[in-house]
């Protein structure tokens, strides 16, 4: 997204509290987006949104954190309806969440390995 400029907007990024989906946030606040939702299983998304501060280009950029189970519908419903009541809308989606449903040492939680995480994700 180097030079990318975004001229406002909301962005919904699940993932967010490290790797990739934490890159894609300060990103997206660089690139000009007015709000984020940091959404994450784990929830040290503080620190990823109070860095998104440091990093934001919009005078008006708030972003929020939310813990969402990727897994979970009800979870992901709550996610999308705390973006829409908070924020008003999405325009941008990163689905980012590592879901990892192959041998592991924790069992996978999720219905079927093939489930689609989020409804309406591709």
């Amino acid at each position: 997204m180097a030079g990318t400029r975004l001229n406002g907007g909301i962005a919904l990024v699940t993932g967010a509290s490290s790797g990739t989906g934490k890159d894609v946030c300060f990103a997206l606040a660089v690139a000009g987006v007015e709000a984020i939702l940091l959404a994450d299983l784990n929830l040290p998304t503080d620190l990823t949104r109070q860095e998104c501060q440091k990093f934001a280009s919009h005078s008006n950029f708030r972003a929020l954190s939310l813990m969402v189970d990727v897994t979970d519908e009800a979870s992901v419903d709550n996610m999308v309806q705390r973006a829409v009541s908070e924020l008003g809308r999405i325009d941008y989606c990163v689905h980012s969440a590592g879901l990892c449903c192959g041998p592991s040492p924790m069992p996978c939680r999720c219905k079927s390995h093939t489930r689609t995480p989020a409804r309406g994700a591709t």
